[in-house]
């Protein structure tokens, strides 16, 4: 189907022809890149808002609200987990040993 090969459609008794290349163009040079657009705007996001939103709730205690952050992390690699709690722990100040001992019972 790589070679050009066309999609019929039919919609509201309107023929539309689409044309393979067309579709792999459309989605390399416009859906992707907003995509990708996106995906970093939200990870600039979450690093701004979450570690200083979770410490004011977790009130500077690391060991707080671990069924909650593991539903929050369940979708996110273990790098943004470490990167996230880490960003909490300089916020509200927590030691490396509770630092690590949060990321291990998140992860």
């Amino acid at each position: 189907m790589m070679d050009g090969t066309r999609i019929r459609s039919h919609r509201k008794m309107n023929r539309i022809d689409f044309n393979m290349d067309d579709i792999q163009r459309l989605i390399r040079e416009n859906i992707l890149p907003r995509l990708d657009a996106h995906e970093a705007e939200l990870w600039e996001l979450r690093g701004a808002t979450w570690p200083v939103c979770q410490a004011i709730k977790d009130k500077n205690m690391a060991f707080r609200n671990i069924k909650e952050k593991r539903r929050f992390f369940r979708f996110l690699d273990r790098h943004e987990i470490r990167r996230l709690l880490g960003l909490k722990a300089a916020y509200a100040r927590i030691d490396d040993v509770s630092l690590e001992e949060e990321i291990r019972m998140c992860s």
